[in-house]
């Protein structure tokens, strides 16, 4: 298992020009930053506000077969997870999990 790591679910950007603050989500694994300032109509004039950022919580989380179901001489099957949120740190090394999805 990794470490956990943050992952960033909403971002706060305000623009340089005029200090309007725009709030983007987490869609699609990825944070869209604003490009037109809807108050000033200035482009590309939006910097980051990290501490007004929303992270969450993300773990890799690396599976193996046991070793009681695997054939003797041949290699375990490892697959990685990720999980998230309330998922990270619901399970430690040694123990047996069953996936489903």
């Amino acid at each position: 298992m990794q470490r956990d790591l943050p992952r960033n679910g909403a971002a706060t950007f305000r623009c340089i020009r005029c200090q309007h603050i725009e709030r983007t989500v987490l869609e699609r694994g990825r944070i869209q930053e604003p490009t037109d300032c809807p108050r000033c109509r200035k482009k590309f004039s939006f910097e980051l506000l990290y501490n007004l950022c929303v992270f969450t919580d993300k773990q890799y989380i690396k599976l193996q077969e046991t070793p009681e179901s695997v054939p003797e001489g041949e290699t375990p099957y490892t697959i990685t997870l990720l999980a998230y949120d309330d998922m990270v740190d619901g399970v430690r090394p040694g123990d047996r999990v069953e996936v489903v999805g």
